[in-house]
């Protein structure tokens, strides 16, 4: 799991920029003290091969990224807001955060446009981060929030992401984690968008939320929040809403896994099964409820007793669709 990094600290050797104006490239350390303010404007960028350390403010209105060379002692560049410290990002360029690490220790960060996570770069705040409605891909690098998280969309579908909230995540788009991907959120997701908001979970991906997972159409009498989980994907969740869940396996042989703590719950309409899944309680001990107005079998192929926990799960349903011979033999634990 991500952790936040260890503060740095100031040495006393940085150099001090005290005049304000643009900003250039950083080759030393620096420190932008208390009052003073650069902006980064440059079309190409700037890079960062060395600490800057933000006591003061510090606007990009340009990408930034680590330029290498031959004997670069600072093979990652860094961003570092120290408390009372303020970073403003404004304009990437539609460039990515390539091969630093901006990390905030109680300042404030603002993200005025979309924002690309590269591998090898990291994003780290000890405090929330509010991105109003633009979009954040987080393509092979480091996500740490230490409270809450508000955006558009999410997009993971490089292998090696790591993303750690310890708050609640809210977003305004629809929400993709496909690949080898590790996310963990340690408060509630919720999904809210007008018409067919959905959480797509797939190709071996890793999601855990601690608390709900919520996915809300605004659009009226709409049937097509979705959170779909597939191909070989993993979510352990404590409460999922949605109006539609759809379970399926996927290539090899690749076992899709739904995950419930004791006294867990799916609430959705309609839930979709497949073949290669499993819906289980996590851990041994207790129970978890399984509440849909339709349970849908996907083919002929799987047994009632193949994809879900029958020893652990409670089910409330008014309809199975499926063949006869897929249907539950013991209904005790049947609503």
């Amino acid at each position: 799991k991500l952790e936040m990094p260890a503060e740095p600290t100031l040495s006393g050797d940085e150099s001090v920029l005290t005049e304000g104006g643009v900003l250039g490239n950083v080759g030393v350390n620096s420190v932008i003290p208390e009052g003073v303010t650069y902006t980064s404007e440059k079309e190409n960028g700037i890079y960062i091969n060395s600490d800057l350390y933000v006591k003061g403010t510090l606007n990009l209105n340009t990408y930034v990224f680590e330029y290498s060379y031959s004997g670069n002692p600072n093979p990652i560049g860094r961003i570092i807001i120290c408390k009372g410290g303020t970073l403003n990002i404004n304009d990437l360029k539609n460039h990515a955060i390539e091969d630093v690490q901006i990390l905030n220790y109680g300042g404030t960060v603002t993200v005025n446009c979309d924002l690309t996570i590269d591998p090898d770069a990291e994003f780290a705040t000890t405090e929330s981060l509010d991105m109003q409605d633009n979009s954040l891909t987080v393509s092979g690098g480091k996500l740490y929030v230490g409270k809450n998280l508000k955006c558009g969309s999410i997009t993971s579908e490089t292998g090696g992401t790591l993303i750690h909230v310890l708050g609640a995540v809210s977003t305004s788009d629809n929400v993709t984690i496909d690949g080898d991907i590790d996310m963990c959120v340690e408060g509630a997701m919720t999904v809210r968008k007008n018409n067919a908001p959905s959480v797509q979970i797939s190709n071996t991906a890793n999601v855990h939320i601690d608390c709900k997972l919520e996915v809300i159409d605004e659009k009226v009498n709409s049937n097509e929040a979705l959170v779909n989980v597939t191909d070989g994907a993993t979510l352990c969740v404590s409460y999922l809403v949605s109006r539609r869940l759809n379970v399926s396996g996927g290539e090899y042989g690749r076992v899709t896994n739904i995950y419930l703590p004791n006294q867990g719950v799916i609430d959705v309409y309609s839930l979709a099964v497949g073949t290669s899944t499993m819906t289980q309680l996590y851990g041994s001990e207790g129970n978890a409820l399984v509440k849909a107005d339709e349970i849908n079998f996907d083919d002929g192929s799987h047994l009632w007793g193949d994809v879900f926990d029958t020893e652990k799960l409670y089910f409330n349903y008014s309809n199975i669709w499926c063949e006869d011979s897929q249907k539950p033999t013991d209904t005790a634990m049947h609503n």
